[in-house]
């Protein structure tokens, strides 16, 4: 029998089934004073190895200039 994936996806949501999303581990500075936006973006940046993505991107974004 032919799989109908259609199918399955509505039994899924009407079933209420949800995957769980993965929970980022969220550290605070040891001191509770508020952290520079930019200190957090180069931390988010190098915890999820978007270094090359960005280049990329801005290579191609100031491709012009």
């Amino acid at each position: 029998m032919k799989r109908d994936i259609a199918r399955e996806l509505y039994r899924s949501y009407r079933s209420g089934y949800k995957k769980k999303k993965e929970i980022a581990d969220q550290e605070r500075s040891p001191n509770g004073e508020p952290e520079k936006i930019s200190n957090l973006i180069n931390e988010l940046v190098q915890n999820r190895q978007w270094r090359q993505g960005i280049a990329e991107g801005n290579l191609f974004s100031d491709w012009a200039q």
